[in-house]
């Protein structure tokens, strides 16, 4: 049975999946499952703009005792006590700014970056590298790229060695 559906995005995670809800006829199905105790609500959704809405069908399904919550025994969590947070008490932190290039965006969660300060070593390091392969090429053949092996490789354009990365091989 196929439906159309609205997806609106919040976010990505670590492993760049998308983090969001889906709508069904303008029905949040997050809220529905909730509110049917057939989903619980995560932890992260408190940064959401439906966690309130979350927050209160959950609560409403606990009173039922819906499905996950038939069976559900409310614990009591005596508070710690605890300390007041004072002027006294804090250390005042300075947060380090560092001078950097972006160099490869993978995804919305993963950036690699150069700091500007290493940039005379890269530069020496790259120069060695080259001089090394020009003056002893590898032999045609002996070796056999596989996807997601880093190399070096030269470059089309200014006939250069770079590293690289193999993305895809033909067979």
């Amino acid at each position: 049975m196929q439906r159309e559906v609205e997806i609106e995005v919040e976010s990505c995670d670590k492993a760049g999946n998308f983090i969001g809800y889906m709508f069904v006829d303008d029905k949040n199905m997050s809220v529905e499952l909730v509110k049917e105790g057939l989903a619980t609500v995560h932890f992260s959704a408190e940064k959401g703009k439906y966690f309130d809405q979350l927050s209160r069908v959950e609560a409403e399904a606990k009173a039922a005792r819906k499905r996950l919550w038939k069976d559900y025994v409310e614990t009591v969590v005596e508070k710690e006590e605890t300390t007041d947070v004072t002027d006294s008490n804090l250390t005042e932190t300075t947060p380090t700014v560092t001078e950097a290039v972006v160099t490869h965006i993978e995804n919305c969660t993963r950036v690699w970056v150069q700091r500007c300060s290493d940039g005379p070593s890269l530069i020496s390091m790259m120069n060695l590298m080259r001089s090394d392969l020009i003056s002893s090429p590898p032999l045609a053949g002996s070796y056999t790229p596989r996807t997601g092996d880093l190399c070096a490789a030269v470059f089309s354009e200014d006939n250069n060695w770079y590293r690289a990365k193999v993305l895809k091989t033909h067979k």
